[in-house]
């Protein structure tokens, strides 16, 4: 799990060298992957495989953002590099889609299409995560530590401490970090069926 903040930068932004770090430590991961859900993406690039289905011979959509591709192999035996290949959108990263570029170049598959496409590269939002998004959980942070110090968490030994939160999975940040974080969320579209 990755922090999208140090203590020593939640120290020197709130102004207090105080802070109890393991306190701080548990509350900037678990602000961090409340950050990466309440935005729907997550910031921290990361490298890797991914597998796709083979449905269009030319296009896939990617479930995840990427930052950059390093190469297509696909079960028929292919490999497309960068050059080969269209990223979109062309305003990205992070990009959504990609499309084979050669006018007869096509994904082909052997046996079933299903997982044929594997697809190499760096994912994430961006090459390195945003400084809104640092700031954000920053404060984030501190909001939660100085309510636990309000309920006096904070006397209680951090090792084996679980610092009395409600999240769930679409815990609320406090208003000031959702200003901060409306750009960076993405959007969710949901289709009516049947009018609905």
């Amino acid at each position: 799990m990755a922090a999208y903040c140090t203590a020593a930068e939640v120290k020197a932004f709130g102004r207090d060298s105080t802070l109890d770090d393991a306190v701080l430590l548990l509350l900037i991961e678990s602000v961090s992957d409340l950050v990466d859900r309440w935005c729907r993406r997550t910031f921290v690039p990361a490298s890797g495989t991914r597998t796709y289905d083979r449905i269009d011979g030319k296009t896939i959509r990617l479930d995840r953002e990427l930052v950059a591709l390093t190469r297509i192999t696909t079960n028929a035996g292919q490999t497309f590099l960068p050059a080969s290949v269209r990223l979109e959108p062309r305003s990205g990263p992070p990009y959504l889609w990609l499309t084979l570029t050669g006018y007869s170049d096509q994904f082909l598959y052997s046996g079933t299409p299903v997982d044929a496409v594997s697809v190499e590269g760096t994912w994430g939002y961006k090459a390195t995560v945003p400084n809104p998004i640092r700031l954000a959980t920053m404060k984030w942070v501190l909001t939660e530590y100085n309510k636990a110090d309000v309920q006096g968490f904070n006397s209680i030994g951090a090792a084996g401490m679980s610092v009395g939160m409600a999240w769930a999975s679409e815990a609320a940040p406090p208003m000031e970090v959702q200003e901060i974080l409306a750009l960076y969320r993405r959007r969710r579209i949901e289709a009516a069926v049947n009018g609905q």
